[in-house]
């Protein structure tokens, strides 16, 4: 692709025009990823999602590479709305990212539970209350 650009590039385009299609071309893997979760994985994310009934060969291919994601990938936490307590590699630990609770509360709630209501530090007294400290 940037052979090709910069073959046009003395032609015919314009600095402006080449750096819009550079910068749609880097766009265009992002956009590949946010269309293949909405087809293959609608409900869920990548990272937490299983393989169907008689899947793609695409399909089966993305899957393959989840194992090899997970091992490396950590969760953006921003304001924890939307990241699992339990099933999100949210700790910044690289062997362990994972909660490891069988806490009945800890079941479906999200990050944003843990964290005291007027600022963005952690309950102490829930965090507390959930480790038995």
């Amino acid at each position: 692709m940037q052979k090709r650009i910069q073959s046009w590039k003395g032609k015919f385009l314009s600095k402006a025009d080449h750096e819009v299609i550079e910068n749609v071309a880097h766009a265009l893997p992002s956009y590949v990823i946010w269309v293949f979760e909405a087809i293959y994985y609608p409900p869920e994310t990548f990272l937490s999602a299983v393989l169907g009934q008689n899947p793609s060969f695409i399909c089966k291919s993305i899957f393959e590479t989840q194992d090899i994601i997970k091992s490396g990938v950590h969760v953006r936490i921003s304001l924890g709305l939307s990241v699992n307590i339990l099933n999100s590699p949210w700790l910044p630990n690289a062997i362990s990212p994972y909660v490891i609770s069988l806490h009945p509360s800890l079941v479906d709630a999200k990050l944003n539970q843990l964290l005291a209501m007027d600022c963005l530090e952690w309950d102490e007294e829930i965090v507390n209350d959930l480790y038995g400290s």
